[in-house]
């Protein structure tokens, strides 16, 4: 891809989509950098919402007390 603004390369950013998403509606995506995709808060220390997976709730549970006997290990 050539560089150019960010118009120009940004400008068909929604047909790069994968295809499960088509017909999401626009208020339904989180894109990154927007201000309603509350991206620019996240960091490591950041919770798993309550609506996500149990999966993915246990490993970040799993991975803060990890990193917690980590740290008081070392």
């Amino acid at each position: 891809m050539e560089r150019g603004d960010a118009s120009s390369t940004n400008a068909d950013w929604m047909s790069q989509l994968p295809e499960e998403l088509w017909g999401t509606p626009l208020w339904d995506l989180a894109i990154p950098g927007s201000h309603d995709s509350m991206s620019y808060c996240l960091d490591t220390h950041s919770p798993v919402l309550g609506s996500e997976s149990f999966m993915l709730q246990f490993l970040d549970r799993l991975t803060r007390a990890l990193s917690m006997c980590q740290i008081k290990c070392i």
